[in-house]
């Protein structure tokens, strides 16, 4: 019976230890100075009719108002550049 009271409290021990061993050493190095995060570049300006019929549908369509047809509507698939996020 000792012997297991025995075991548990070094497990516990132990358990403990290591918790704490991860925890690392909490000092901060604040002598570095801030850093200024670097600057984002603009993305490319790239036109699309396809992409500017949906902006504009999206600004200028109230909730409540019906569903505008989209049969006029071409679909651009251009091969020289890049997709671009809206």
């Amino acid at each position: 019976m000792n012997r297991t009271r025995l075991t548990r409290g070094m497990l516990a021990a132990a358990a403990a230890a290591a918790l704490l061993a991860g925890c690392g050493s909490g000092s901060d190095d604040a002598a570095a100075g801030p850093t200024t995060p670097p600057a984002n570049p603009s993305p490319p300006a790239v036109t699309d009719a396809f992409l500017d019929i949906v902006r504009l549908a999206i600004v200028s369509s109230p909730e409540d108002a019906e569903p505008a047809s989209i049969d006029n509507v071409v679909a651009t698939t251009p091969e020289d550049n890049e997709p671009v996020a809206p």
